[in-house]
């Protein structure tokens, strides 16, 4: 019986280590992402916007990846974390984004700075209440 107890504990363990990993992957991603689409929208078109571009499509990518992983067993959080993303997603790419001729934009900028607060935010909040797997 021990041993059955302590192969459940160690497996609930290692799920728990994957799991803050995948929050610390998660939380970073949205900095960066948070930082690299800021300067985007603050910035007068340049040279550099295709590279930033690319990298905001990839950050988007990886993060809507990740949090499907984090709540892939609660419909309900990743429904409402879903809701989140794509307000974060809008504020980002809508506008002139990825046009040749943009204008900055400051008021674009503070809402991708908002967006990415409340998704951080709501991800934490949504995985406070979600049960630790036991095995």
């Amino acid at each position: 019986m021990k041993q059955v107890f302590a192969l459940i504990s160690t497996r609930a363990s290692r799920k728990i280590l994957i799991i803050q990993e995948i929050e610390k992957q998660v939380a970073g991603a949205i900095e960066d992402l948070r930082t690299d689409a800021t300067r985007y929208w603050c910035a007068e078109p340049a040279d550099t916007d295709k590279e930033l571009v690319a990298s905001i499509y990839g950050k988007l990518e990886l993060i809507h990846w990740l949090y499907r992983k984090l709540f892939e067993t609660n419909e309900e959080a990743h429904r409402r974390i879903d809701l989140d993303f794509h307000r974060l997603r809008r504020a980002i790419t809508g506008g002139d984004f990825a046009v040749k001729n943009r204008q900055s934009d400051e008021s674009r900028a503070i809402d991708v700075e908002t967006e990415a607060a409340k998704l951080a935010s709501s991800i934490q909040i949504e995985r406070s209440g979600i049960p630790i797997p036991w095995f």
